[in-house]
């Protein structure tokens, strides 16, 4: 069964099926995507019950050997790296790395700034 609460956010406050990222033990609204206020024993039961923040991930991410972060990786001068350690990509197919410089254009005249 799902946990439901209403929103802590004043301009949300709405009834809603709040997700806890467990990495950094956060809770965020369904609606709004504002971080909740709640207490310990909140966290452990939407832990329990499987409400958990999944991170959108692009269609091509690439897991860093390093950091074990899957995410879209950063160009620049000529290699690719990872947005969370740095850590250079080298087993990176050259038809998969047309791709992945298509996906970081897009991503960058979607957002208007660098990736």
């Amino acid at each position: 069964m799902a946990i439901e609460l209403n929103c802590t956010n004043p301009k949300c406050g709405k009834w809603q099926q709040p997700t806890i990222d467990t990495k950094t033990n956060k809770v965020y609204c369904a609606v709004c995507d504002g971080e909740q206020n709640v207490s310990h024993f909140t966290k452990l039961n939407l832990k329990t019950v499987g409400q958990i923040k999944t991170a959108a991930k692009s269609a091509y991410s690439v897991k860093c050997a390093s950091c074990k972060w899957d995410a879209l990786p950063k160009f620049a001068n000529g290699q690719f790296s990872c947005p969370q350690c740095s850590g250079v990509h080298k087993n990176i197919s050259k038809p998969f790395e047309n791709l992945i410089k298509d996906e970081i254009k897009k991503v960058k005249d979607e957002n208007g700034k660098d990736r």
